[in-house]
């Protein structure tokens, strides 16, 4: 049976779609945002590669992806069966973390617990990379979101993704954040769908679309209010 995307194709036509993608982390965001890719039709016509080193726990499925079915099994495996069921795509799973430089190309998704591994992999990976279309960064504690979409040879884009850059002890996120002790399945939610929206966007506007991607989004779950920020 064919996997058919007829009802968003004019939105997002996969087929079109040739640029690898690679989600680093694959926990509440970035599992979300996995699983948002493969039901736009990803993974059939393009590369899919998750990474992730972590197991499912029994804590995760509440605000994850995940199944009490998966627990102990690595989280990429765990998508890759995901993804053949939900659409038939093939994902190609890489069971480590990214501490040093990978072979990134194409749009690049972070998903991570910690802002130390996102400067590793900023520093190794990302920036100056001109095999990399566009990178997604995600952040988030249990009410709040900030998403970063950036050309990483962009030099107005580096030094504002630096300026944003913290140490994890001078982070102010004391009731969750991605590895915190309070994570919110609507706020894991909203920050995949952010993530993956914008990369939608991307393509349209490579095709020919009138519009401008944000670079910095900010969303207060309570308020509903949302910023963003091009640079």
């Amino acid at each position: 049976m064919v996997y058919d995307t007829r009802r968003h194709d004019a939105i997002f036509d996969h087929t079109t779609f040739k640029d690898p993608i690679h989600v680093i982390g694959v926990g509440g965001i970035g599992g979300r945002v996995a699983e948002l890719l493969v039901r736009f039709g990803c993974g059939h016509q393009n590369e899919l590669h998750v990474w992730d080193g972590d197991t499912v726990a029994s804590h995760n499925p509440p605000n994850q992806v995940y199944g009490m079915n998966h627990v102990g099994m690595y989280k990429t495996e765990a998508l890759v069966r995901l993804a053949e069921q939900w659409t038939g795509a093939q994902i190609h799973e890489h069971r480590e973390f990214v501490d040093g430089y990978r072979p990134l190309a194409g749009v690049v998704f972070a998903c991570l617990d910690s802002m130390k591994t996102r400067k590793s992999i900023w520093e190794s990976c990302i920036k100056q990379n001109d095999q990399i279309t566009l990178f997604i960064e995600t952040r988030m504690d249990a009410t709040h979101i900030i998403t970063h979409v950036i050309d990483p040879n962009n030099a107005s884009h580096i030094e504002q993704w630096e300026r944003y850059w913290y140490p994890d002890e001078q982070g102010d996120n004391l009731i969750g954040g991605c590895g915190g002790h309070i994570a919110i399945p609507t706020t894991v939610v909203r920050a995949a769908s952010d993530a993956v929206w914008e990369m939608v966007r991307f393509h349209a506007i490579r095709s020919g679309a009138d519009d401008l991607l944000n670079n910095q989004m900010r969303v207060d779950m309570v308020s509903h209010e949302v910023q963003t920020f091009q640079w």
